[in-house]
């Protein structure tokens, strides 16, 4: 795990992009690291783009990270991580997304033309990232999880922070994230979170796993 880091989160608003920043921040403050959080919200409605940029280690100071220059990109929709992976995941860096495709364009008009063309699923995701380098890719459907296991679609940010941290990339420990999840989600809900985040990295790891048998 490196001490020096930087990582995009991305997605759609209401996804809680935010507060997934916000922990994975907190559990490399715990553990020694320097760390600037810097939260670009919506301006308009909900669905509308969510990025979040974290920068951990001494040498850090400007508040965003570079494109081309994430260690790591955590997306909370498939689109998103092509968009927000193309621009800032460095060769040879890592990204996590969330499978389920929410299909939001925002470019059609009453009486205009309207624009087709194929919402790019999981396959094509991964192959377009791979022709910049990035082979390093984790897929999960945190919104199945989320859904389907814990009855709970609000907890996918949760999941999706599991998946990050099955990577073994963030430079802090499982327990440590634990502490910052208890720490800052809203009272009453840290049982449910907890499971979500655990059950992010059950699955991401069974898969990878699986993946890499089949191989």
């Amino acid at each position: 795990m490196s001490k020096e880091l930087d990582i995009v989160l991305c997605g759609l608003s209401g996804q809680g992009i935010v507060m997934s920043s916000k922990i994975i921040a907190t559990a490399a403050l715990l553990e020694g690291h320097q760390v600037i959080a810097t939260d670009i919200p919506a301006v308009k409605h909900r669905y509308s783009i969510n990025l979040s940029h974290i920068r951990i280690g001494d040498k850090k100071s400007a508040p965003r990270v570079l494109d081309g220059e994430a260690r790591l990109v955590l997306a909370f929709e498939q689109l998103e991580a092509l968009r927000v992976g193309i621009r800032y995941c460095q060769e040879e860096g890592t990204v996590v997304f969330n499978t389920k495709a929410i299909e939001v364009r925002n470019i059609r008009s009453k009486n205009r033309h309207k624009l087709e063309f194929p919402y790019p699923n999981e396959e094509k995701v991964i192959e377009e990232l791979r022709k910049i380098n990035v082979h390093d890719v984790w897929t999960i459907d945190g919104t199945k999880v989320a859904f389907e296991e814990l009855g709970n679609i609000k907890a996918l940010n949760m999941v999706i922070v599991g998946a990050a941290a099955a990577t073994n990339i963030l430079p802090c420990s499982l327990e440590t994230i634990e502490k910052a999840i208890t720490m800052i989600v809203p009272k009453g809900t840290a049982e449910t979170n907890l499971k979500a985040f655990h059950l992010g990295v059950q699955r991401t790891l069974e898969k990878r796993n699986s993946t890499t048998i089949s191989n």
